[in-house]
């Protein structure tokens, strides 16, 4: 009963950092977004001046500007695909605590004299696919 209840709190634990984690993706890659976008533009504004045979000076900085800006939306990017990965974690131990929380109702299902057999075997199974998982 109390390994049943710590399962659930783990799931819903499990659940709330799955929720974190794909707000967190959401935001991460809408920001790398904007700044890939941003120092997009400000390469354009630097051709834009060199062309029009503007400051030589502000056409290099318009580029450096968006130079660093490009850097910064690279290591956004870098998040993003980080953040990605952990939510691939957490999805994959939300989805094997739901297969253990499944296995376990069915075995309370089972007649009683075949139980004792059953935790036996599905707790040989969850030991010997720890480091699997």
């Amino acid at each position: 009963e109390y390994v049943l209840t710590l399962m659930f709190e783990n799931l819903k634990e499990l659940k709330e950092f799955y929720v974190i984690c794909k707000q967190q993706i959401r935001k991460s890659f809408s920001a790398a977004m904007f700044s890939c976008f941003a120092g997009f533009m400000l390469f354009v504004l630097a051709v834009i001046i060199f062309l029009l045979g503007g400051n030589n000076s502000a056409s290099f900085m318009a580029g450096l500007s968006g130079a660093i800006v490009e850097i910064v939306s690279g290591l956004y990017f870098w998040m993003y695909k980080e953040t990605s990965q952990q939510l691939g974690k957490y999805h994959k131990r939300l989805e094997t605590t739901e297969k253990y929380l499944i296995a376990l109702q069915i075995i309370e299902m089972l007649p009683e004299e075949n139980r004792n057999e059953q935790y036996g075997k599905l707790i040989d199974y969850i030991f010997e696919n720890v480091n699997k998982q």
